[in-house]
């Protein structure tokens, strides 16, 4: 999630613990809020790999500030640097608690999206992912926000738990909403692909904005994919307004499930693609030893484009995760090239429609 939704999970989570007793060194409630506020918000520290390495998004990103094995130790980094602070020695385990009460948390609501966490860093670099809810969700960080600002108005604390812990319980409700809209999601598209005769290897969904039922529907098979958005419970085709503002557009495009408008994608070249070169010599750069870091990142790798140079063949690749209605930029899209002569390659990523050369292809970390 974004680090907004992060801070304002992490402090309504603190409003809702109850308040200590009042006694000689014990944590105040902004005390208390500051500590679990910091760890919900910290683990995105790691951003700042992103300056050093042009791929440190894809390959170190969410890796050991995120990791489910590393938490002790950042919490009781952070517990004990609090204790520093706050002067409160004894209090050093129940701020090492409330640490890691914030990073799990933050840990959790990055878990829900489809970038993925790597639970298991260094040990293990797999992302693991719930894949429920888009990774900017405006009604959960609205629902946050309103929860927050209702208990800032209060002046007693019990009415300030209240509020925190309604607002919780209607955030675990609305997390519990987008996990049955995936499950209807799954179904449709197992049903389209039944009634259809395909036989994908696989069906997956993607989450989409604006809504919890706003869905990408993805079939895949070892050719490439079949994807449609879709509204799962709307039943007429939207109208779109010539002077349409920014999220009636994204609204727009998601269409009813009976008719949904699929499009076809392909992993290495055929109808797909402009066929500059051949589907062997795309499965050969995809395959290139200094492309292994968007191979081990891209969950639904498709090939977006092919070209020849006067020595070179290139082909450039997207993560279909990450292609979403209504934007007119995609992220996450690399290509690579290979010198025909002696077998060279250049990797490059994408600003924009600039190229841009990457020259470190492995990981930062470990």
């Amino acid at each position: 999630m974004d680090p907004i939704t992060h801070a304002l999970s992490g402090a309504v989570l603190a409003r809702s613990l109850r308040q200590q007793t009042p006694s000689t060194g014990a944590l105040r409630p902004w005390q208390v809020i500051l500590v679990v506020t910091l760890g919900a918000v910290i683990p995105d520290i790691d951003a700042v790999l992103g300056f050093v390495s042009d791929i440190a998004t894809l390959t170190d990103r969410r890796g050991i500030t995120h990791s489910f094995v590393m938490l002790p130790l950042w919490a009781l980094l952070l517990g004990w640097l609090f204790a520093k602070l706050y002067r409160v020695p004894q209090r050093r385990w129940q701020l090492t608690a409330l640490a890691g009460v914030g990073l799990a948390l933050h840990i959790v609501f990055d878990l829900i999206n489809a970038f993925g966490v790597m639970l298991l860093a260094p040990f293990s670099w797999h992302r693991f992912d719930w894949g429920t809810t888009f990774i900017i969700d405006l009604t959960l960080t609205g629902t946050l926000l309103l929860g927050l600002i209702a208990s800032v108005l209060l002046k007693r604390w019990i009415a300030i738990q209240r509020v925190a812990i309604v607002t919780c319980v209607l955030v675990v409700g609305y997390l519990g909403l987008q996990a049955i809209a995936k499950q209807m999601a799954l179904g449709e598209a197992t049903r389209f692909a039944s009634e259809q005769g395909f036989a994908p290897d696989r069906v997956s969904v993607q989450p989409r904005p604006l809504s919890p039922f706003h869905w990408t529907l993805v079939l895949e098979s070892d050719a490439g994919y079949r994807l449609a958005h879709v509204d799962l419970l709307r039943n007429d085709m939207p109208s779109l307004a010539p002077d349409a503002g920014f999220f009636a557009r994204i609204d727009a495009s998601f269409v009813p499930v009976a008719k949904a408008q699929w499009t076809d994608y392909s992993r290495f070249g055929g109808d797909a693609a402009s066929n500059l070169i051949s589907d062997k010599e795309v499965a050969a750069l995809w395959n290139s030893k200094s492309f292994a870091f968007f191979r081990d990142f891209a969950a639904l790798p498709a090939l977006l484009s092919t070209r020849v140079e006067t020595d070179r063949l290139c082909a450039t690749f997207q993560d279909l995760r990450f292609v979403a209605p209504g934007r007119e930029e995609h992220p996450f899209r690399y290509g690579i090239c290979r010198r025909v002569t002696d077998g060279s390659t250049q990797v490059f990523a994408f600003e924009g429609e600039r190229e841009i050369a990457v020259n470190r292809t492995s990981r930062l970390l470990f």
